[in-house]
C-alpha cells in the first residue's frame, strides 16, 4: 500500500525541474521526432514538410468523415482510415466518435475518486515507474524522471 510519504507519489506531486533548455531553438528539439522521440543526429531537412503535407491531406479526408459520421460509422472506408493513421490534431476528436464519449454519462466525480483511491492503493506504481524510466528515457516526456 502506498502512503503519502512515498517517493513515487513525492516525485509525481512535486514534478519534474524545470531548466533554460524551454527555450524553441533548444538543440533537444531539433533531434526529436513528430512522436516525441529523441534522434542522435538532426532530422533530415525535407523530413517535416513530406509529414506535413501527408497529414494535411489525411485531415482534410477526415474532416469529411467526421461531418458524415453516421454514414461511415461501420463502414471499411473508417476502418482502412484508422489502419493509416488519424492526424495528430484530429486524435482526440477521433477516438472520442470511435469509443461513443458522447453517449456516456458524464461522471467525473467518480473517475477522480477512482484516481485518488488508486495513487494511494496501487502496487504498480512503482513498477511502471522503474519500466518507464528503464524503456523510454529515449522519448521527451519520460527523458526526465517525473516530467509529465
Amino acid at each position: 500500500m502506498l502512503t503519502r510519504n512515498n517517493p513515487f507519489l513525492k516525485g509525481y506531486d512535486d514534478g519534474a525541474e524545470v531548466d533554460d533548455w524551454e527555450d524553441a531553438n533548444f538543440f533537444l528539439y531539433k533531434v526529436t521526432d513528430r512522436y516525441g522521440f529523441l534522434h542522435k543526429n538532426p532530422l533530415p531537412e525535407g523530413h517535416d514538410e513530406k509529414l506535413i503535407a501527408l497529414e494535411r491531406s489525411r485531415i482534410s479526408k477526415w474532416l469529411k468523415m467526421i461531418k458524415n459520421w453516421d454514414k461511415y460509422v461501420r463502414s471499411e472506408k473508417l476502418r482502412k482510415r484508422v489502419y493509416k493513421g488519424i492526424p495528430n490534431s484530429m486524435r482526440g476528436e477521433i477516438w472520442k466518435k470511435l469509443l461513443g464519449v458522447d453517449k456516456i454519462p458524464n461522471r467525473t466525480t467518480t473517475y477522480e475518486t477512482m484516481k485518488r483511491i488508486a495513487r494511494l492503493q496501487s502496487p504498480d506504481l512503482r513498477q511502471i515507474d522503474l519500466d518507464v524510466n528503464r524503456t523510454y528515457r529515449d522519448h521527451i516526456m519520460f527523458r526526465e524522471r517525473y516530467g509529465i
